[in-house]
């Protein structure tokens, strides 16, 4: 089903574009990887085709509401209403302004500016947070448009006829252009190579493309009637509708008109388009939905004979929206039927936004309401005093809303106390990366153990040889405590540790280790053994949502591009689980709607799903084990995708094992007891999953169980043997073999090669060499190796990581292994963290001081770009 917020991506180098100053960041326009924007897929060559027309020109255009900033009306250019995030359940009341009119405006927001028209002839801008008044303009007539906000422009209708372009700063105009009618809908924005531009309609029965740098008139299309509502822009194409009853759908690039479908009656209100389908209401009492290529009302809702006014939100599969019979409607996307209805005391103009699980709306009774987006049970309802049919804007959390009687209203929970100003003092630079090689393939690494669950890279053309130092090291940043490693994805690095008594979550730039923001929480915990006291889950970063599971088991859903509180849950406190041995150690895994926990709840369940969207828990399953320090694995089997948890919590007797469950149909397929007798021994390593085999291990006694699962389910035993027991590590499989360490402790440890099919133990070893230090100004020779480790298979060898500080490059076959280069990045102990590769750039924990230099708990940035061409060094 369609989800909103799967629908952005942050595009940076194909067209040149860049961070603005001011207004909606330019590269959080447009499309997804996979060259789709979440609403219909593109060719690799950016062209699309309908009945014939081909449009190359429109490239960027604005989707969804955007990563925490709500710059158009209804949040984004396919007008959907739905917000990232969610909402509390009982907002709190921010601050209120009044102004000289009513306000029928919605509001526009960019980072913490706010911008709303007024009946009293005025452009208002406010602080968004406190409400404290920036500046304001004076139109020469009433303001019921909502501006957009783009590019540090402020652009905005009135009902004089002019449509103005101001600055975001400052409120001082840029140009004007005039209409020959009022401007009451707000404008749509597009960008292609000629520039970005503006798309609004006019009371003189046309609609305007213009330029948003200078006001020139692109095009201009005649309709034959006003034209009310905001166009939709999906796919290059803009479609609308007025009061001449008709749907057009034009050319974005041209204004050339593709279609003209008969809707037979006034439609007053904006209009949503999801995957080819436009949802309207109109004023002969009924809301339809039309199929644009079939050019046909595929339903039509008619509840009482009342008008509809109100712009539709689209939430999964539902369409919510407003009507004048005192009513919210709720039906299905697909068929029109209702699912619920929402009844208050006057009419519903106001268009209803949904954030996460919630619908927030006004209504001409003079209140607020918020309510729940499956059933329509009421959940907070707020006396504004005065009647609404503004919409709605929401945006971080909080709710933006405007009265007939000029009173503007914020709502929602006051900024966490807990915010620290920027460390950033604490990043030094070394260097400059490298190009990419033009060949490269490139990848971000957004969970724990990489895109594909199991230390595997794609990543090509790395460097293989370096000084006896090692790579080159381009940043590092002081940490504090933890053993949680980096995760790197849309642009951004996050990480997580702990310093003095706070739980810290900082996200930087990956290629230049500058802090973008940086959030952090109280924490008090203690490990029992001795060793550090910081977080040892990594974070999880998912379609602009960052996770992140402290060490007492509270998870946190953060805004990656704000660093704003998504939402938050206490887990082991809401579910009575008792801290385990090491504290929560096992990292969140975000898949499709999901952010799935191994939470080992006593008595079940064991692995929870959360609502990304809400932290709302959508479902669970096992009821038997605790939760491990292993990470849950997704992965395909018989062409269905299923979770492996490898579970076992701190118990006596101590039980654990191997979870299956099927994630299309929420239920427990397979569990496999495996654990040791030991009382205090973990279930650290991850599940290794590859055909219809997987493989997991503890480190004592009986150590090691190759399983074959069939599609069904079931389980069966393959081979059992002793020689490969992984600890904290998570062995490799590569064609036939398995490739891992060997070893409780480091005095023991082993590298061991065993045949996937039969266990069978091909080799063990421990490379070993001869290094010279300095200690104190003294050359002197030690004895190094890797002891335990990390494996990492990229671009054709292992990449591996020693928990004393020492980078190897290994050859690794069924007849050996080979040390192909070697270096130590600093003496130090407890490198558990694996090593992180994105985009050419190499990321290594330091999670202990040097024994030798004293540098301290480092994240260490080093480039592993090859070169681009024979003459670079």
């Amino acid at each position: 089903s369609y989800t909103p917020t799967q629908h952005r991506l942050r595009l940076f180098a194909k067209w040149g574009i860049s961070t603005t100053g001011h207004g909606l960041p330019r590269q959080l326009l447009g499309l997804r990887q996979n060259g789709s924007n979440g609403l219909g897929e593109y060719p690799g060559n950016m062209k699309r085709e309908r009945n014939g027309f081909e449009v190359a020109s429109v490239l960027l255009f604005l989707c969804a509401s955007v990563f925490g900033d709500w710059p158009l009306y209804r949040g984004g250019g396919n007008l959907l209403g739905v917000a990232e995030g969610t909402l509390p359940d009982e907002p709190e009341l921010l601050w209120s302004m009044k102004t000289g009119g009513g306000i029928r405006s919605s509001v526009a927001i960019a980072g913490q500016v706010a911008v709303f028209g007024s009946l009293d002839g005025k452009v208002h801008a406010v602080d968004a947070v406190t409400g404290k008044a920036r500046w304001t303009f004076d139109a020469a007539g009433a303001v019921e448009a909502t501006p957009a906000i783009l590019d540090g422009l402020v652009f905005v209708g009135c009902t004089d006829g002019f449509f103005y372009a101001l600055k975001v700063e400052s409120g001082k105009l840029k140009w004007k252009i005039e209409t020959d009618g009022q401007i009451l809908g707000a404008a749509n924005v597009f960008l292609d190579k000629a520039g970005t531009w503006l798309v609004f309609g006019s009371y003189d029965y046309h609609l305007y493309c213009v330029s948003s740098d200078t006001g020139e008139v692109r095009w201009t299309v005649e309709t034959d009637n006003y034209i009310n509502g905001t166009p939709t822009i999906q796919e290059g194409l803009i479609a609308f509708s007025g009061c001449d009853g008709l749907l057009h759908v034009l050319d974005a690039g041209t204004g050339k008109e593709e279609k003209t479908i008969p809707v037979g009656a006034y439609i007053a209100g904006s209009g949503a388009l999801v995957e080819g389908t436009f949802y309207v209401g109109h004023y002969d009492n009924e809301f339809i939905a039309i199929n644009i290529d079939e050019e046909a009302i595929l339903w039509r809702y008619r509840k009482r004979e009342y008008p509809y006014f109100s712009s539709p939100a689209i939430s999964d599969d539902l369409v919510i929206f407003g009507g004048r019979g005192q009513s919210v409607h709720a039906v299905d996307r697909k068929t029109g039927v209702a699912r619920w209805t929402f009844r208050t005391r006057g009419k519903v103009d106001s268009s209803p936004v949904v954030a996460g699980r919630r619908v927030v709306f006004g209504s001409e009774d003079g209140r607020l309401y918020l309510c729940h987006v499956d059933n329509g049970e009421s959940i907070w309802t707020y006396d504004l005093g005065s009647g609404t049919i503004a919409a709605p804007a929401v945006d971080r959390g909080r709710i933006y809303l405007g009265t007939e009687s000029g009173e503007m209203f914020c709502f929602g929970v006051a900024s966490p106390p807990y915010a620290k100003p920027s460390r950033q003092g604490r990043l030094s630079r070394f260097g400059k990366p490298r190009s990419l090689h033009p060949g490269a393939k490139a990848a971000d690494w957004p969970r724990f153990l990489g895109p594909y669950h199991a230390m595997i890279s794609a990543e090509t053309h790395l460097l293989r040889e370096w000084s006896e130092s090692g790579p080159g090291l381009i940043w590092a940043f002081e940490t504090g405590e933890g053993f949680s490693s980096p995760v790197i994805g849309e642009g951004c690095l996050v990480y997580l540790h702990r310093m003095n008594d706070e739980e810290v979550v900082e996200c930087r730039d990956p290629v230049t280790g500058d802090l973008f923001w940086e959030q952090g929480y109280p924490t008090d915990y203690v490990d029992r053994y001795g060793f550090n006291n910081g977080p040892r889950a990594s974070p999880c970063i998912d379609r602009g949502v960052v996770f992140t599971y402290s060490a007492k088991g509270v998870m946190y859903a953060w805004n990656l591009h704000t660093g704003d509180v998504v939402w938050r849950r206490d887990l082991l406190g809401e579910y009575g689980i008792p801290n385990d041995f090491f504290g929560v150690g096992t990292s969140p895994v975000a898949y499709a709607d999901w952010v799935l926990v191994n939470v080992g709840v006593p008595g079940g369940p064991c692995l929870i799903a959360l609502d990304r969207r809400t932290g709302e828990t959508a479902w669970g399953v096992g009821d038997e084990w605790g939760a491990s320090y292993a990470t849950p694995v997704v992965a395909s089997l018989g062409g269905r995708d299923k979770v492996f948890v490898f579970a076992g919590g701190e118990s006596r007797p101590p039980t654990g094992g191997l979870l299956i469950a099927d994630l299309e149909t929420r239920v427990e397929e397979a569990r496999f007891p495996w654990r040791s007798t030991t009382i205090e021994s973990v279930n650290a390593s991850s599940p290794v999953v590859f055909d219809d085999l997987v493989y997991v291990s503890h480190s004592i006694r009986d150590k090691g169980v190759m399983m074959r699962v069939s599609a069904a389910g079931g389980v069966e035993t393959v081979w059992t043997n002793r020689s490969l027991g992984a600890y904290w590590m998570t062995p490799v499989h590569h064609e036939g073999y398995l490739y891992g360490f060997d070893g409780r402790q480091a005095t023991e440890a082993k590298i061991v090669c065993l045949d996937a099919r039969t266990g069978e133990e091909k080799w063990r070893t421990m490379p070993w060499w001869e290094e010279t230090v300095l200690v104190d100004g003294l050359a002197r020779e030690q004895t190094a190796r890797i002891a335990r480790g990390h494996l990492l298979w990229v671009d054709g060898a292992f990449l591996c990581l020693g928990e004393f500080g020492q980078l190897c490059w290994l050859a690794l076959r069924p007849d050996g292994c080979e040390v192909l280069q070697r270096a130590t990045l600093f003496h130090a102990q407890q490198t558990y963290a694996p090593p992180i590769l994105s985009h050419g750039l190499l990321y290594v924990s330091q999670n202990e001081p040097s024994a030798i230099d004293g540098s301290p708990h480092r994240l260490l940035c080093y480039d592993l770009r090859g070169p681009s061409s024979e003459f670079e060094p």
